[in-house]
């Protein structure tokens, strides 16, 4: 079983202007497939569109039911299931807008989804932001940040490219602990010259969920963190940072 917390804060930039946190994060545990799973979503509204928060929280909200209600083995989710719900996501969008009477542009986000389970893992995204694997302390990216051909470009479930810009990740049960963000803390947790993980970034984070009996505690320090002056120097946009690690080794065999 995997242990989760999250939380999202408004970048200053939108503090300013007076917009709403267009990021949204969801988590869910179901019984799927013959074993209980964590279900993970995350979204980013695009900063342009003028109802992205909604779409945000709908999309995160409809791509845990839809996998929480569905039967298929983590065996059995490839990436052709994968973009099956993100394209159930991104219809559940487009009627909303029709609700609304607005356009699916104005509805667009990102998307970026986890589905934990005891033996193995799967990730799958469409835009920025990234999920990253840790064990033993090291740390490497399971997704990329997708960027486009202009700086903060990217695509969204909305565009009509997204199926080929998709990417789908299968990982092994080794790993001990997830991350998953929004672009607004990539340019901090990622080295893009390299393409690999700032550690430190989330070493002290892992620690605390992987030591606390209780994740509810460390819901207020997250947000805080989130709301920190020393991070807001550093990035004014929305920031979304879900972690997840699994529960401790003596809680499932007893022992010590």
């Amino acid at each position: 079983m995997w242990r989760a917390i999250g939380a999202s804060a408004r970048g200053t930039s939108h503090i300013v202007s007076d917009l709403p946190c267009q990021d949204a994060w969801a988590q869910r545990t179901a019984f799927v497939g013959g074993e209980f799973v964590t279900i993970l979503a995350i979204a980013d509204g695009a900063g342009s569109a003028k109802a992205s928060d909604l779409g945000s929280q709908e999309c995160v909200a409809h791509l845990v039911h839809a996998i929480s209600t569905s039967d298929f083995r983590i065996s059995e989710m490839d990436q052709d299931v994968a973009s099956t719900w993100l394209e159930s996501g991104r219809k559940h969008l487009e009627a909303l807008a029709v609700e609304k009477e607005l356009s699916p542009r104005d509805l667009a986000c990102t998307a970026l989804v986890a589905v934990l389970g005891e033996s193995e893992s799967i990730f799958f995204q469409v835009g920025d932001g990234a999920w990253i694997a840790e064990y033993q302390g090291h740390c490497e990216p399971i997704t990329w940040p997708l960027s486009g051909e202009y700086a903060n470009e990217t695509t969204f479930l909305s565009s009509p490219n997204w199926k080929s810009q998709m990417q789908f990740r299968r990982w092994a049960s080794s790993t001990m602990s997830i991350a998953g963000f929004t672009d607004g803390l990539q340019g901090l947790a990622l080295h893009f010259a390299s393409k690999a993980v700032h550690a430190p970034f989330f070493a002290p984070m892992f620690g605390a969920l992987h030591r606390t009996d209780n994740v509810n505690t460390l819901q207020a320090p997250l947000l805080q963190f989130l709301n920190a002056p020393v991070l807001n120097e550093r990035t004014d946009d929305d920031k979304t940072l879900v972690l997840a690690c699994r529960e401790k080794l003596k809680l499932r065999h007893g022992a010590d």
